[in-house]
């Protein structure tokens, strides 16, 4: 039987993806993202979201989506 799996909380991150409008060449929607890390583990996704859109209200371009990505470590 393998050894059970351990998890390891790491630092979050919250990346805000902004649409930067159309391609001339291409014709195809320019999507950026932004990240910022190191976000604590426990803190609540209600917390980062209200933190995205208190950043994203300083950026001149509209927003397509708020990504909340919970990184956890896997070892054995």
């Amino acid at each position: 039987m393998a050894d059970p799996v351990v998890v390891t909380e790491m630092p979050n991150r919250l990346r805000i993806r902004f649409d930067e409008g159309i391609d001339p060449e291409t014709g195809k929607s320019v999507i950026r993202s932004k990240s910022y890390g190191n976000i604590k583990t426990g803190v609540p996704p209600q917390v980062v979201y209200d933190f995205g859109v208190a950043l994203a209200a300083l950026c001149a371009n509209p927003v397509v989506e708020y990504v909340f990505e919970e990184d956890k470590a896997l070892t054995s």
